[in-house]
């Protein structure tokens, strides 16, 4: 749907896109030089009216390319166009795996599990919750904890992987990723709290 001009009723969505693409253009430009992230829903939405195909992370490929320092973060996995994802983030984004775990967590493993064997383990996020409540954050946050729980356990049951390899992979897709990616100064938790 185009945007209503004044007397003229709607405009088409070829009247629209010069001023969208100016204005995305615009803010990823600064976006690169203040050195901020951009997450970019792709794959998967909630509600109705979306255009699926219109969300296909490869249709980036010229806003990788033409901002390469720009560090764009694919959300939802991209599902269901995650080994599209995944090949891309071999070159160019990072991976964010959010809100999967609530809609499916057999999708969010199979995913998980291919991307640990295509991408670099410090450019994938497990969990990002994009939640405009709490509640769907901590619910999803303990999904995916499971999820990644049972996918290491797998990759060390059949001895891909050492027990201290897949611990230190879980602190980076479930919290050293994201902290350094939004240069966030982490808090080390033990049982007893923040050390």
């Amino acid at each position: 749907m185009g945007a209503q001009a004044e007397g003229r009723g709607f405009l088409s969505q070829s009247e629209v896109k010069p001023l969208q693409d100016y204005l995305m253009h615009y803010v990823l430009r600064h976006l690169e030089k203040w050195e901020v992230p951009i997450q970019v829903h792709t794959g998967i939405h909630e509600g109705i009216g979306n255009e699926l195909p219109n969300s296909k992370p490869t249709l980036m490929i010229n806003l990788f390319r033409k901002y390469p320092k720009l560090k764009f973060v694919l959300f939802h996995a991209s599902c269901p166009y995650s080994m599209e994802a995944a090949v891309l983030a071999k070159n160019f984004p990072n991976l964010d795996l959010c809100w999967v775990g609530a809609v499916s967590p057999t999708a969010a493993k199979r995913i998980l599990s291919e991307w640990l064997d295509l991408v670099p383990s410090n450019k994938i996020m497990a969990f990002g919750g994009d939640y405009i409540f709490v509640e769907g954050s901590y619910g999803e946050s303990r999904i995916v904890r499971g999820v990644v729980a049972e996918v290491l356990q797998e990759k060390v049951d059949k001895g891909l992987w050492s027990v201290d390899e897949a611990l230190k992979v879980a602190t980076r897709i479930l919290r050293r990723n994201a902290a350094k990616l939004f240069n966030i100064s982490t808090i080390h938790w033990t049982r007893e709290g923040p050390a």
